[in-house]
This record gives C-alpha cells, sequence and structure tokens, in this order.
C-alpha cells in the first residue's frame, strides 16, 4: 500500500494512508512525497491527491457601512442622465409624460427579455425533479483484483411522472465517496435510455470507467435529460 508524508517547512510527518490524508484535511498548498516522485509537490498539483484537498473559503470581505451606500446611491443617482434630461424639460405635464415614457419602454424591454429567455432556455418544459422520480436507487463500487478491474453499478427504476414528455440521453452525476463518506471524485455520464410518458423504467447501467483510489461507494442522481413532447391525438 502507497505511504504518503507530509511537510510544514519545518519538519517531516508520515508515513500516512490516504484514508489517513484525508483525516489531516490537508490543502492544496501541504508539501507531500511518496515514493516514485523525485521532489516534494505540492498537494494540488499531484493528480491522485489534489481531489481530497480541504477546499478553504475565500477571504472575508468586510461589508460597507449603510452610510456608504447611500453615498454611492445619491452619486449614481446625480449622474442618472434620465433625470438630466427630465430636469431640461419645461412645465410639469411634459415631464410627467416623460415619466411614463420611460416607465412604458422599461415594461416593454422586460417582456421582451421574458421572451428571448423563454426562446433561448428550456423555459416552458418540464423540470426534472418535479418529473421524474427514482424508486430503488442503488449504487455499488468496487476493485476486482483478481481481474484488475473496477465494477461501477449504478441502478435503480426511473418513472416518468408527466403524460407529455419522453426523457432520454440521462446525464447522471456520479459522486465517488470513501470509506468515510469523503468525497473523493465526481464525474458525469450519459445513460442511453428512453423513457415514455407515465413509464418506468429499469436504469440499470455498468460504468465503464475506473474510480478514484480508495472509493468504497458511490452516490448518483440525474442533473439533465433530452426532453421532447410527445404529440397527442385529440
Amino acid at each position: 500500500m502507497k505511504k504518503y508524508f507530509t511537510h510544514n517547512g519545518t519538519e517531516q510527518e508520515g508515513p500516512f494512508t490516504l484514508d489517513e490524508l484525508i483525516q489531516k484535511k490537508i490543502n492544496s498548498s501541504t508539501m507531500i512525497w511518496f515514493e516514485g516522485l523525485d521532489n516534494w509537490k505540492k498537494a494540488g498539483e499531484i493528480e491522485e491527491i489534489k481531489s481530497i484537498v480541504a477546499i478553504m473559503p475565500p477571504p472575508f470581505k468586510k461589508q460597507g457601512t449603510i452610510n456608504e451606500t447611500i453615498n454611492k446611491t445619491k452619486k449614481v443617482l446625480q449622474n442618472d442622465p434620465i433625470n438630466q434630461i427630465e430636469n431640461k424639460i419645461p412645465g410639469q405635464s411634459k415631464k410627467k409624460t416623460f415619466k411614463w415614457a420611460i416607465v412604458i419602454l422599461a415594461v416593454i424591454g422586460c417582456f421582451a427579455v421574458i421572451g428571448f429567455l423563454v426562446q433561448k432556455s428550456p423555459l416552458g418544459k418540464p423540470d426534472l425533479d418535479e418529473s421524474l422520480f427514482v424508486e430503488n436507487q442503488k449504487g455499488t463500487v468496487y476493485f476486482e483484483s483478481w481481474y484488475k478491474y473496477w465494477h461501477i453499478d449504478i441502478g435503480g427504476y426511473v418513472v416518468n411522472k408527466t403524460a407529455k414528455y419522453r426523457f432520454k440521453d440521462f446525464v447522471i452525476e456520479v459522486k465517488y465517496l470513501s470509506e468515510y463518506n469523503t468525497e473523493l471524485l465526481t464525474k458525469k455520464y450519459v445513460i442511453n435510455k428512453t423513457i415514455e410518458p407515465l413509464e418506468k423504467v429499469n436504469i440499470y447501467t455498468e460504468l465503464k470507467d475506473n474510480a478514484p483510489q480508495g472509493s468504497e461507494k458511490l452516490e448518483w442522481q440525474i442533473v439533465d435529460a433530452t426532453i421532447e413532447k410527445v404529440k397527442t391525438v385529440d
């Protein structure tokens, strides 16, 4: 079994197994060495290690005070070209007409943006979380040492709750986990299955891939699919 050593710039620690390394919650800057490396390397530069490094949050940025926010808003309003134009229009009635024209144009613009988004995005089509339901969801991963082969199986019955849409070519997201439920790697796969309206289909598939070292179990979920509206006869 491969053993890993760490170095904090002053002293060396180890050896550790991969699971022990996970428990130490190393970060991407932790120096690592194991047999086969010529020199010490940062954990984030080692392919088999970088997926287990602890993710560090970004530095906290102090929020501005309420007064600073008010002052910034005042500057924006003072430099607002619409206000500048309105101030140059003589008479209250003309200013009122100008304001209503701006409101109407803004409303028309909002509807135009919404219409564009409906055409360019999957709006109007069913939501996957609301349309599909997975029964008896299962997932297994283990290494067959005799054949030197990874067994990665996902299974379950997917139920199509809609009456007008078919789903096919499912994109599933698989999370590989260690014995201690540490996430080692997340990958996406395409499952070439088709589910007709109100149908239930066994989505069992054996994934042809290599799992990351230390994988003991997995979790999976459907994250995308091709959606087709089925023509109905009135």
